[in-house]
């Protein structure tokens, strides 16, 4: 089994992708950041993945012009160690806006995740100009969070345990944002967080089991499937019910 690489030594590594994504010139290309558990202090070696934005100017291109620029994006990446998942993304300034029609962000959660758990690797790009998403926007974003969701893990019901603990994260993490104005990406605080609030619906026993299960990476009963299912129903109902 190869080493677990240290933290150090993952900011080195990327250090390495971001001079080959600066010396590469791409066109439209503004800036490579880090977002999640590394940028944002909760990173685990060896159980963490990295994930890397690249910010490109305009709208996202047709699904060809897509694919090309992922395909040189991730040859600049190039081999991962064995026990380390870099994934890197294009994304486009055009994300980072408002709807003209509604005056909420069309993507809250990206623009939540640079603000406030991203480091800038390469190029140069002003955050500063960007507000921090609120209550409204993350309810206008979820239905659209939860379609892109299953689309690329498939139906809750149909996933492996761990994509369906994932699924169970991510309407928490919409419920506090919506319901309680709280945003937490850390997974370790989402239980604690959403208990404090005292809502309506309490994870069960068996939920609370599972969730630990997963966080700590031990082999997970089964018996919780139907609840799962059930709590996050209402929860979502509650998410897109609530008048803002």
């Amino acid at each position: 089994m190869p080493d677990t690489l240290s933290e150090a030594a993952v900011w080195s590594l990327l250090e390495g992708i971001a001079g080959r994504v600066q010396d590469a010139h791409l066109p439209g290309f503004k800036a490579l950041f880090v977002i999640g558990s590394l940028a944002g202090g909760y990173y685990k070696p060896g159980q963490s993945d990295v994930d890397l934005l690249a910010l490109f100017a305009g709208s996202r291109p047709g699904e060809g012009e897509y694919k090309k620029q992922l395909e040189v994006l991730e040859s600049l990446v190039g081999n991962r160690p064995e026990n380390l998942d870099v994934d890197i993304l294009p994304r486009y300034e055009r994300d980072l806006e408002k709807d003209p029609n509604t005056g909420l962000y069309i993507h809250a959660d990206l623009v939540a995740r640079l603000l406030i758990q991203s480091r800038q690797l390469a190029g140069a790009y002003d955050l500063g100009n960007l507000k921090m998403p609120g209550p409204r926007d993350f309810q206008a974003e979820f239905p659209a969070q939860v379609r892109w969701w299953q689309a690329n893990n498939g139906a809750p019901e149909t996933c492996a345990a761990p994509l369906q603990a994932k699924y169970l994260f991510l309407v928490l993490r919409f419920w506090l944002a919506v319901l309680r104005n709280q945003l937490i990406y850390n997974k370790t605080e989402l239980i604690a967080a959403y208990r404090q609030t005292k809502p309506s619906q309490v994870l069960s026993p068996a939920l609370e089991r599972f969730l630990a299960e997963y966080l700590q990476e031990e082999p997970i009963h089964p018996g919780y499937e139907k609840e799962l299912l059930t709590f996050c129903g209402q929860l979502s109902s509650e998410i897109l019910s609530l008048q803002l």
